[in-house]
């Protein structure tokens, strides 16, 4: 008898699953239907071959044998299969080199294919995007999606590189900032399915650290309510293994590939019916896969006007910190601008709503005093409600010098 046939028989007087937990276990998970636009994916290196660490490839291999028996079986205990398998894709994390970032007149390319589900018609149907952008070093560059042969180019600013180099790789550590929503760029509302969001958003960059991408499925692996699908196909029918998390109605999974720890693709899939989508349980809702990343020396033909040029922008924040909610706008006289916004409403609405409420006492004077700061990104500045530049300084920015 060989160790497959050992695995197979080593709970065989358990029940097996049901077709609905298998389901569960292999095809669901993760959550945002919010709708929340994110900046471009930055697509893993999947296609490159490296040396591989081979006592935690032959872990995974063998973990993946048993993932009828770690999943499914029994109570349904899946935290010491799901962390065995993220651990090892950390090893093998920790030997991939990072693609390098780009470097004057230079563009970090990307391409990748997303899909979400059009619940307007009838029946629903999934409407397919292939996304191509172009980012320069200083975050301005050119995006391209096509549409159902319909071709869409735009220019793009603010979409700066994520920064490690003061971020822990303790996986403790750097679990603490996550959580705590500390890391700039790194921001959402409170919660672990965010944070697995998050985690995925970040795993999606392939110039980040091999030690910093290593942390980040360390940390996947101390999450709760992480779940184990086992080989998943991503959504163009790549194999990997793919890990879930579920939240309400909607399930997301993360795909990455065994081999070589970069991530394959994302999946939102409904955890039960959701009427607002005319989806029953395991409807996929939405999807990206991450095809291509790799540094280039142009924009590609036929650029649009503005890319790779940088305009500016600012954030018009409805409280000093760099978490709240804000109106974000292009153009030269951010103070004016945003108080323009304070007077008409648009900003402020959170406060509003807690002043009807009785959360907070009504205020006097709508529109505060502001305040503009800037930090390392150029082109883009911050307002803040508040008085005197010790608010900047204290969310780690400067006073705006205009």
């Amino acid at each position: 008898m060989n160790e497959i046939e050992l695995l197979q028989e080593l709970r065989a007087d358990l029940p097996g699953p049901s077709p609905e937990s298998r389901a569960l276990a292999r095809g669901a998970l993760v959550a945002r239907i919010e709708g929340s636009e994110r900046p471009p994916a930055r697509a893993p290196a999947w296609r490159r071959s490296r040396v591989r660490l081979v006592l935690a490839i032959t872990a995974v291999a063998a973990l993946l044998v048993a993932l009828p028996t770690l999943i499914l079986g029994g109570g349904g205990e899946v935290q010491p299969a799901v962390g065995q398998v993220l651990r090892a894709a950390a090893a093998v994390a920790a030997t991939e080199p990072a693609e390098p970032p780009p470097g004057p007149g230079q563009y970090f390319y990307t391409r990748s294919r997303e899909a979400v589900l059009d619940a307007t018609g009838e029946p629903a149907a999934m409407t397919v995007h292939l996304r191509q952008t172009w980012i320069g070093a200083n975050g301005a560059g050119r995006a391209r999606v096509v549409t159902s042969g319909q071709v869409e180019d735009s220019a793009l600013t603010g979409q700066p590189f994520l920064d490690t180099s003061e971020l822990p790789t303790r996986p403790g550590a750097l679990r603490k900032l996550i959580e705590a929503r500390e890391i700039p760029l790194v921001d959402g509302p409170p919660g672990e399915a965010e944070t697995f969001t998050l985690i995925g958003d970040m795993l999606r960059n392939t110039y980040l650290p091999p030690a910093f991408r290593a942390a980040l499925y360390r940390v996947v692996a101390e999450l709760p309510e992480v779940e184990l699908m086992g080989e998943a196909r991503d959504p163009v029918g790549r194999m990997g293994t793919g890990v879930a998390f579920t939240k309400g109605s909607v399930t997301h999974q993360l795909i990455f590939d065994p081999k070589t720890s970069a991530l394959l693709g994302e999946r939102d899939v409904a955890a039960r019916q959701m009427p607002e989508f005319q989806a029953p349980a395991g409807t996929e809702i939405s999807s990206t896969a991450y095809l291509e990343s790799k540094v280039v020396d142009s924009l590609g033909r036929g650029a649009p006007a503005g890319a790779g040029h940088l305009r500016p922008s600012f954030g018009c924040y409805e409280r000093p910190s760099l978490h709240a909610s804000a109106a974000i706008l292009h153009g030269p006289d951010p103070l004016a601008s945003c108080a323009k916004l304070w007077r008409e409403g648009v900003v402020g609405t959170v406060l509003e709503r807690q002043e009807r409420e009785g959360k907070i006492a009504e205020r006097r004077d709508k529109t505060p005093a502001l305040v503009a700061c800037v930090g390392e990104y150029p082109a883009v500045t911050y307002v803040f409600p508040g008085e005197g530049p010790e608010i900047c300084r204290r969310l780690g920015l400067r006073p705006f010098d205009s």
